[in-house]
């Protein structure tokens, strides 16, 4: 929404200044809002989600379901449970209150982690058109600043370009005779058309930044080991139409 009022306008100044969620909330928040797993395998072993560490209990497998245990590695208090399964989803939110210029916030915590994106061949099409020549550090797009220079008519400017390109892909869609798509259907389409290929699933939920810092760091040692070639062939199968 454009400011327009004088507090809305005081409060798109203000939004800028905000310090970033610091790292050291977002571990207390990743440490106390979700719920940590002990994975019990049939031998008995318990596997801390936490930290990963391995060990046998003493306390017998009813004790341990009932009422939980602790690890003895990092101390975190775990709920027990035997699964075959090999991943774990969860997901949480939490909130950070402060104040800033006489205005109470309240902040929804969230990382915003760099993310690595293939140049697949169509989409070097549109940079070679629109984007400024690759330098390290350097905006993609720094045309839609224009004579932005304030930290609030920057974000004035994002709107009103992201309003625009709605519009241009919705007149388009309307003089093909198709279904109107937004930035969220297309997103949403590249991530089915991933899934519906059979695209790692840690893959796409790295490539759409889904992930948080912390749990970020764990589906990095799912694709550490894929390369900048195979994530261009994953990207690329957004193109191919799967059988039905």
């Amino acid at each position: 929404m454009k400011p327009k009022t004088k507090i809305q306008k005081e409060v798109a100044r203000l939004s800028a200044t905000l310090r970033p969620i610091t790292e050291a909330q977002e571990r207390w928040a990743y440490r106390h809002r979700i719920e940590h797993i002990a994975y019990r395998a049939k031998s008995g072993i318990l596997t801390c989600s936490l930290c990963g560490h391995s060990w046998k209990s003493e306390n017998g497998s009813l004790c341990d379901t009932l009422a939980g245990c602790k690890c003895p590695h990092c101390g975190a208090e775990l709920k027990v449970l035997e699964t075959r399964k090999r991943t774990q989803k969860e997901i949480r939110y939490f909130s950070v209150i402060t104040v800033c210029g006489g205005f109470q916030v309240i902040r929804i915590g969230k990382q915003l982690d760099e993310t690595s994106v293939p140049i697949i061949p169509q989409l070097r099409q549109l940079l070679d058109v629109y984007a400024s020549p690759y330098s390290p550090g350097e905006l993609v797009f720094p045309d839609i600043f224009l004579n932005a220079v304030t930290d609030e008519q920057k974000a004035i400017r994002v709107h009103d370009f992201n309003r625009r390109i709605s519009k241009n892909i919705k007149d388009v869609c309307e003089s093909l005779g198709i279904q109107s798509v937004t930035p969220q259907y297309a997103r949403n389409s590249f991530i089915s058309a991933l899934a519906h290929h059979g695209v790692m699933t840690a893959y796409i939920d790295y490539a759409v930044g889904h992930a948080t810092s912390e749990v970020s760091a764990l589906l990095a040692g799912y694709i550490s080991n894929v390369t900048p070639a195979m994530m261009q062939a994953f990207n690329e199968k957004i193109f191919i139409v799967p059988p039905i």
